[in-house]
């Protein structure tokens, strides 16, 4: 296997730009937000950012011979995060993509286009609008790069910092508007000049089991999907999107009544056949365990397989719950409970977690070989 070279203190970004000023102080806002798995929390609307994946692939498995499992299931591929990437130039792309290609992984989701503090402060990671601060391009350096290594991206459309705390659903459907603008410009800006790369849409907004339990509030998430769905039907309907929420079990529904929420908000939604449903395993932050995912999993792909237009698949935490790299022998554990509902799953996160630029060559040959390579 390939070496990867050690890599220099490249920067984050202008971190005089930045929202957030530094890549410390993104990091501690990101665990906050984190640690809503792990801590019960009431909150009008509670979420993560983190999260969905991919394309169509047959979920399948046989028996050889002997009866023996026989599975297809590999990780493919990861979320990166815009703070993480932000400043990267060319060549670093590059490198993360030829880690990306070693351990076979075929997506790229980029967590957001657009971030908002609410706060007054908003960014976007390309060039949107004039009155929106632009801190750097990493959305085209990520799509030239993956061009090039035939890696295809989901690009996060929009975030704001204010979904961890709304009470207003017509502020969230305006969210939902602003989204549809930055999908309008992405497309205009690089689907032509980057047909291959520039793959599907990742929904940001990511939901949970405690603040979506009435009628109304599923009405609410429902509408604010389908104006972002809806606008994605008529704009881009080849571009699959994905959405990734989580559950804590220790606050709000528990796995039956969170699965039929689904249902219900499944039914209200325009989603087309290959649209992608990836629930994060929620192991890494602590809001399941190995011991009671597996209820929660089947009750999410039972909705899935019941609407019939979206694809199943699993979004598996590969960090601790200080966020450090998991064991290796914990993520197969999480991989092997993952491939009794599918064979198709993305991780988080890769480059920040389980790259040879993150863990080192030692750490990451054992990730391509334990958790990448499929297993019998």
């Amino acid at each position: 296997m390939k070496t990867f070279p050690k890599l220099t203190n490249e920067p984050m970004g202008n971190c005089t730009n930045d929202i957030t000023n530094c890549r410390e102080e993104k990091k501690r806002a990101y665990a906050s937000r984190r640690m809503l798995q792990r801590t019960p929390v009431l909150m009008t609307l509670v979420c993560r950012v983190a999260l969905l994946l991919l394309l169509l692939v047959p979920v399948g498995c046989s028996a050889d011979d002997d009866g023996e499992r026989q599975t297809t299931a590999r990780m493919r591929g990861s979320f990166i995060q815009s703070w993480m990437c932000s400043g990267w130039s060319d060549q670093r792309w590059d490198q993360e993509m030829e880690a990306f290609k070693q351990a076979g992984m075929e997506y790229i989701i980029f967590t957001n286009a657009l971030y908002d503090d609410n706060k007054g402060n908003v960014e976007s990671l390309f060039p949107f609008r004039p009155d929106v601060h632009c801190s750097s391009n990493a959305i085209e350096r990520c799509l030239r790069s993956a061009q090039s290594h035939n890696i295809k991206v989901y690009i996060g459309i929009n975030f704001c910092e204010g979904w961890w705390h709304v009470t207003d659903g017509e502020w969230l459907k305006s969210q939902m508007r602003v989204g549809n603008e930055v999908v309008d410009a992405l497309v205009k800006a690089y689907k032509k000049k980057y047909p291959k790369a520039m793959y599907g849409w990742y929904w940001v907004w990511e939901v949970d089991n405690l603040n979506w339990q009435t009628s109304d509030k599923q009405a609410l998430l429902a509408e604010c999907l389908s104006i972002s769905v809806a606008h994605r039907n008529e704009v881009t309907p080849d571009m699959p999107v994905m959405m990734s929420p989580f559950a804590n079990y220790k606050v709000g529904a528990d796995a039956r009544q969170y699965g039929a929420m689904w249902r219900q908000v499944f039914s209200q939604v325009p989603f087309r056949k290959g649209d992608i449903f990836v629930p994060q395993d929620c192991i890494g932050a602590g809001g399941l365990t190995l011991d009671n995912v597996d209820s929660w999993m089947k009750e999410m792909h039972d909705a899935v397989k019941a609407d019939g237009r979206l694809e199943f698949w699993i979004n598996v935490e590969t960090f601790t719950s200080d966020f450090r790299r998991a064991p290796i022998e914990r993520i197969k554990r999480q991989v092997e409970h993952a491939t009794q509902f599918t064979d198709n799953m993305i991780c988080f996160a890769f480059s920040h977690y389980n790259s040879p630029y993150a863990a080192g060559d030692e750490y990451f040959r054992d990730f391509v070989s334990e958790i990448c390579t499929p297993q019998r």
